[in-house]
């Protein structure tokens, strides 16, 4: 499996994320939302026998970490705001390469991703879990990267 990343580009309304009509990932994630902020970018992961495997939405200067008692780098977290593996490829590894090969994309950058039911995943990377200093219970938790 040799996965690529594939950088998106909004084009036209930039009503909705740059993906093409693929099977396998849940639509209204990623379909009929008004896309305001310019700064966020979309990647596409493929490879030559399956075809588009995932899709990342990617914030390059997050400041997400306040609310959770970590200090933000100079350049800001590259966010992980939305990771999804088409849903024929789930738990097989793809997501962790995924994550992997943006990494090797921005070398140097510090990683972080708030947890939709996915905590184990994010600490199966090595990532370091951080909760809400405020109110826990209603936050999801944070991941960065080490």
């Amino acid at each position: 499996m040799a996965l690529r990343l594939v950088r998106r580009e909004i084009s036209g309304s930039g009503i909705n994320p740059p993906f093409d009509d693929v099977a396998g990932f849940t639509e209204h994630w990623w379909y009929s939302r008004e896309l305001t902020d310019k700064a966020t970018m979309w990647f596409a992961a493929s490879d030559e026998s399956d075809g588009e495997v995932a899709r990342i939405e990617l914030e390059p200067m997050s400041t997400v970490g306040r609310s959770y008692g970590v200090e933000a780098p100079i350049e800001g977290f590259a966010e992980i705001e939305f990771l999804e593996v088409r849903e024929d490829l789930r738990r097989s590894g793809h997501g962790s390469d995924v994550v992997k090969l943006l990494m090797a994309a921005y070398p140097g950058r510090t990683f972080a991703a708030l947890s939709e039911d996915a905590d184990r995943f994010w600490t199966s990377l090595g990532w370091t879990k951080y909760l809400h200093r405020k109110e826990p219970r209603f936050n999801r938790p944070l991941f960065i990267s080490t």
